[in-house]
Order: C-alpha cells, then structure tokens, then sequence
C-alpha cells in the first residue's frame, strides 16, 4: 500500500485514520454521486434529449475491437445500451466521426 500522507510504501500507521480520511471525502463526494441510469431514464421519460459521448474507437471495443488491443467497455453505439441502460429504441441520432488509420501504442 501507499502512504500518501508521508508518500513512502508499505501502509499507512493508523487504519482508524485512514478510515476517517476517508469518510471526510465521503461527506465532500455524496452530493455529486448519483444513479446515472435512473437519472438518464428520468430525464428521457420527461422529453430531454441527453447528449452521450464517447471516446476510442470502435477496433478499441471490448466486443469488436482487435484483440488484444481493446479497452474493457463498449466503446461503439452499443455502449449507451450496456452502459448507461438506455434502450435502443430511446436513441433518434447518432453521429459518428471517423479517422482513415488506426494506431497502436507499442507497435
């Protein structure tokens, strides 16, 4: 483990603590924490539009991308459905931007 307090290896002192350290950032973090699949199907039931992005590519997909060069999600269309629960026949628009080459790090 890793001490960030003291920035050395091996643990920390005092677990209790730690415990404690942690709880403080509990109390800064709840009010940003949500159910983002309740709150995409709420706001989808009231008429929003909701804008997704995302991000790689799809030889980058965990389902179709180039083994063993993928990410660990679905990185295409698909991965609003897998991801955030929202189904196929609530998405009216997909936009899509592609490159000509594909790139890999360390070959």
């Amino acid at each position: 483990a890793f001490d960030p307090e003291h920035g050395a290896k091996g643990g920390v002192a005092d677990i209790e603590a730690e415990i404690a350290r942690y709880r403080k950032y509990s109390e800064l973090l709840r009010a940003q924490i949500v159910d983002s699949v309740t709150l995409i199907h709420e706001d989808i039931s009231r008429g929003y539009k909701v804008l997704v992005e995302g991000a790689n590519a799809a030889l980058l997909d965990i389902d179709f991308g180039t083994y063993p060069f993928v990410t660990s999600s679905n990185t295409t269309i698909g991965g609003v459905c897998t991801g955030l629960g929202v189904p196929p026949q609530k998405i009216d628009t997909v936009i899509g931007v592609v490159k000509a080459y594909t790139t890999r790090v360390g070959h």
